[in-house]
């Protein structure tokens, strides 16, 4: 089970690969990457080398959603310590307890060392109850966590139909349809090679209509996902 467990901290993409998921610029991804172990797990990757962890993954999709300027993130930053110290665990954006707690104590942070207003993109407030932003929120919802509550499955928040997956247990960490369990990858290649939706269909054991949403909202920003149905 250890085995398992390391796996979310073993680099498994490119920045070009995390980029191409995340629909962020591979220079942006890079600018993103400031503190120690955040997004990018190597300190000097070679060209062409993975990067990006599965939680440098999952940070770097928490960065997606709220589409972060650069305001956002100087004073977004120096929180991640103080989740780091609150929670007595690195990469605190991955953890269980950001889920759960992060908000309150995200909250406090912006309240004792920086002020509220920074905190617009990530946190709202609506009757004295703080919660993350919606996407952000519907984002952590459906992500699950291994032993030692490290996020080790996410789903994709773009596509309005389709569940679609990734995790280190299928595919390398990259994209997978729930249904079938094939990688998305395979499936659009064929049916942009000629294949009929059809066919791709039964090839795959995938619906039709998963297929369909994903051609039209693969390449869709995700500070604008669809509502959660």
């Amino acid at each position: 089970m250890a085995k398992k467990q390391d796996k979310v901290f073993q680099p498994l993409y490119t920045v070009e690969q995390a980029a191409a998921i995340s629909q962020v610029p591979a220079d942006v991804v890079t600018e993103w990457a400031q503190p120690p172990d955040f997004i990018i797990s190597l300190a000097d990757p070679r060209p062409g080398e993975p990067s990006v962890s599965f939680t440098g993954m999952v940070e770097l999709l928490v960065l997606a959603i709220i589409n972060p300027d650069q305001d956002f993130l100087e004073h977004f930053y120096p929180a991640l310590p103080f989740l780091e110290y609150k929670f007595g665990r690195n990469r605190p954006v991955c953890h269980n307890w950001f889920r759960h707690d992060g908000p309150k104590l995200l909250w406090e942070y912006y309240n004792l060392h920086s002020t509220p207003e920074k905190a617009a993109k990530l946190l709202h407030v609506r009757d004295q109850y703080v919660n993350y932003v919606d996407g952000l929120r519907d984002f952590l919802f459906w992500a699950e966590y291994n032993l030692n509550r490290y996020t080790d499955r996410i789903k994709l928040p773009q596509f309005e139909t389709a569940p679609v997956l990734m995790d280190t247990e299928n595919h390398s960490g990259f994209p997978y349809f729930k249904e079938g369990g094939n990688k998305v990858e395979d499936v659009i290649n064929s049916f942009l090679a000629g294949a009929s939706l059809q066919d791709c269909s039964i090839e795959y054991d995938v619906p039709v209509f998963h297929i369909e949403d994903v051609l039209k909202n693969k390449d869709k920003p995700f500070h604008n996902p669809p509502p959660h149905s």
